[in-house]
């Protein structure tokens, strides 16, 4: 004959059970799952800031690329560039046409007031009056040294 004992006694241990290890997991599992969430939201923040970084060191690569490549057309269009030579004035006039024209100047009533700013709009206007109906413009400058009267 068999006999089967169905009730639990309660003098048996739980240590070391299946029931021990699911209830330890559940109370654990618990601060696993806070601690986790922290964790996540820190690693989802990781991977954005590194994706960010990722694409602004690709950035600075394509501008890096612009630069050399703007510097190398640069130097292309330097070595190739040489100033040229000054050329001789080719409508100099001479003594006798210089005096001839100063003569006519002097002679003239009209004149053409260049100021100390130099040559503007308003001062091509005039000259272009004058020019319509003589050759020769008689003109004044109001300018301080030698050099700016010949640079106008």
């Amino acid at each position: 004959t068999l006999h089967m004992d169905t009730e639990t006694t309660a003098d048996t241990s739980l240590a070391g059970t299946f029931s021990e290890f699911q209830h330890i997991e559940t109370i654990c599992g618990r601060i696993n799952d806070i601690k986790s969430e922290d964790e996540v939201k820190l690693e989802a923040e990781k991977e954005r800031l590194e994706k960010e970084l990722r694409i602004q060191e690709r950035k600075l690569a394509i501008l890096r690329f612009k630069i050399d490549k703007a510097e190398k057309e640069l130097s292309k269009l330097n070595s190739a560039w040489k100033p040229s030579e000054a050329e001789p004035d080719q409508e100099l006039i001479t003594e006798e046409e210089r005096e001839c024209f100063k003569n006519i100047g002097l002679k003239m009533e009209s004149i053409l007031v260049l100021g100390r700013r130099g040559v503007f709009d308003g001062v091509i206007e005039g000259l272009h009056q004058h020019w319509k109906h003589k050759e020769l413009a008689k003109v004044i400058t109001m300018q301080r040294t030698f050099l700016q009267v010949v640079n106008t």
